[in-house]
């Protein structure tokens, strides 16, 4: 007789590795928008750390009646080399004149979204995952500076990140969405890559430049569902 369920079959051993492409979308307090995307260079990681689902048993009769779950929230961890400019107000700096830097300010709200490469042992990488992330906020972060000597590094940065969630059609609210590229028809995939990394001004035929924003989850739905 012959299993059904068979293990190791080619293209099984299945891998994701990496993270690149970081895109920052500070909020705009005045449009109440996220405002264009800018590049950002440097990134070391980005840990996912979900919270809360905790079970919460209630009892009755003398025995387990139901069992409830705390509501399940996500923090990040961003690690970098580097920051880009527009990332000094999320972290509680402001600029009230050209050179002049202010810390421990309120910190504006911003989302990101990044990429993850998928692959297997046979065709290697197959494509990308992207992510989305909604309701970030950076709490305050240590920073070392060391003298340099006969190793010299530079320094990292890190930030502990809060979300917050949105709605998303047919789902729980959530502050996470990722696409699997490699699932994803390539039409709906360069729908979806122009509005996030917009699109560059052309002269034939003549178009201006459409800048990077961040669709959100409604949008992205729309996109992955049309016919």
């Amino acid at each position: 007789m012959t299993q059904l369920l068979q293990w190791h079959q080619a293209g099984d051993h299945q891998y994701k590795q990496g993270v690149d492409n970081l895109v920052l979308f500070p909020w705009d307090s005045v449009t109440k928008e996220y405002s264009a995307g800018v590049p950002w260079n440097g990134v070391l990681s980005v840990d996912q750390a979900p919270s809360g689902g905790d079970p919460n048993p209630r009892y009755a009769d003398n025995r387990k009646y139901i069992t409830l779950y705390s509501d399940e929230e996500l923090g990040l961890t961003l690690n970098a080399f580097m920051y880009p400019t527009e990332f000094e107000q999320c972290d509680g700096t402001t600029s009230p004149a050209t050179g002049m830097h202010v810390s421990q300010q309120d910190r504006k709200m911003f989302a990101l979204a990044y990429r993850t490469k998928k692959g297997d042992e046979s065709a290697g990488e197959l494509g990308y995952e992207y992510h989305f992330v909604y309701g970030c906020k950076a709490s305050p972060s240590p920073q070392t500076f060391q003298s340099t000597g006969e190793t010299p590094d530079i320094n990292q940065f890190s930030w502990t990140l809060t979300t917050t969630k949105l709605d998303v059609p047919n789902s729980k609210p959530s502050s996470h969405i990722v696409v699997d590229g490699t699932s994803v028809t390539a039409p709906k995939l360069i729908a979806l890559l122009d509005i996030l990394y917009g699109e560059a001004a052309t002269t034939e035929p003549v178009a201006a430049a459409t800048p990077a924003r961040i669709p959100l989850p409604t949008e992205i739905h729309s996109i992955l569902t049309a016919v």
